[in-house]
């Protein structure tokens, strides 16, 4: 049976070191990802609350903002619909 030499050993711990290290990177970026995607729906998430927030400064039903689209109604539009949410 052969001896392997002690250049051989070296060149494989080197070549899975490299393997390991790009593993790691790969799952970094997995990670990475997957925080980005979260952040993003958490800010979604945010704004959602804050517009009904506005609603509920405003004295409004929030119930109304998701049920219909109220951005170009005016003030009596925006009662009216509010009365017909809550008949």
């Amino acid at each position: 049976m052969k001896k392997v030499s002690l250049d051989v050993w070296v060149q494989l711990i080197g070549l899975l070191s490299i393997v390991g290290g790009l593993v790691f990177v790969g799952l970094e970026m997995r990670q990475s990802q997957q925080i980005a995607i979260g952040a993003q729906q958490q800010s979604r998430a945010q704004m959602s609350v804050e517009g009904a927030y506005v609603w509920l400064e405003a004295g409004l039903d929030p119930a109304i903002m998701y049920k219909t689209n109220t951005r170009n109604f005016t003030q009596e539009e925006t009662l009216a619909v509010r009365n017909e949410v809550n008949a």
